[in-house]
């Protein structure tokens, strides 16, 4: 399993997608999901792999409140 701690910085993004793409899991079908709380790193990798993104939510909703997708 790998964890990334993600920073504004898109080097570092670029640097987990290469990190990916050298262990031959960056491409669709790869048992791997890319998660995180913050909507502007999923905006930006949504462009950029096509590996399943997750965006994670803090806490519990109310119920029939709906989550804020990127």
């Amino acid at each position: 399993m790998f964890s990334y701690s993600w920073s504004p910085a898109p080097r570092r993004w670029r640097a987990l997608l290469a990190s990916l793409d050298a262990a031959g899991l960056g491409s669709a079908g790869a048992p791997v999901f890319i998660q995180s709380f913050d909507a502007d790193s999923l905006k930006w990798l949504r462009s950029r792999t096509r590996l399943p993104l997750v965006q994670l939510v803090e806490g519990p909703l109310p119920a029939g409140e709906p989550v804020p997708l990127p």
